[in-house]
């Protein structure tokens, strides 16, 4: 009976065990898959993120950086900008929605 007993304890250690090391892995993956940026110039981004990037009110701006991330099966474009001697960071959609003006870090 003790070694019945012992036994079970073992096997649902190891299981527990390879269980653990085996989800890990995964969020890793997943979170490499979330955002993965790309530097690129501004003349690489879709047509329509130049077209309202020039009607916004950044358009006299410096532009510092433009990254392109994909997050999953969706795409955007963030492009830093200075102003005032502060970078501000917008991000569009492929479409040329503005989605997000912050302060860059």
């Amino acid at each position: 009976m003790k070694r019945l007993i012992l036994t079970l304890g073992l096997v649902v250690a190891v299981v527990l065990v390879s269980f653990g090391q085996t989800t890990e892995p995964m969020k890793k993956e997943t979170k490499m898959e979330q955002k993965d940026p790309k530097k690129i110039k501004f003349e690489e981004t879709p047509d329509a993120v130049q077209e309202a990037f020039d009607d916004s009110e950044y358009e006299e701006e410096s532009i510092k950086e433009v990254h392109e991330v994909s997050e999953g099966m969706n795409k955007y474009y963030k492009i830093i900008v200075d102003v005032d001697s502060k970078k501000w960071a917008l991000k569009y959609d492929e479409q040329g929605n503005l989605l997000e003006t912050k302060e860059a870090k």
